[in-house]
């Protein structure tokens, strides 16, 4: 994955998907120098406007190793 430059991530389709509640999307996000894992998930509901949206999570990554992907268990 490419540096990550600070209050900037990226976001991307999950092609490792192995179960129905893994996220849709996965990827990682930078702020204030310590970087989260992003999980996204695709609803079925429609907000006021009548447009679907997207359900994020962020979970702050402890190792600076790599480490198994936990969205994935």
């Amino acid at each position: 994955m490419a540096e990550l430059k600070e209050l900037s991530g990226v976001l991307h389709p999950n092609t490792r998907k192995n179960k129905p509640n893994s996220p849709d999307f996965i990827g990682q996000i930078l702020i204030d120098g310590q970087k989260y894992e992003l999980a996204g998930w695709n609803t079925k509901k429609v907000n006021l406007e009548g447009k679907s949206f997207v359900n994020i999570r962020a979970n702050r990554i402890i190792s600076t190793h790599p480490a198994r992907d936990p969205f994935q268990e």
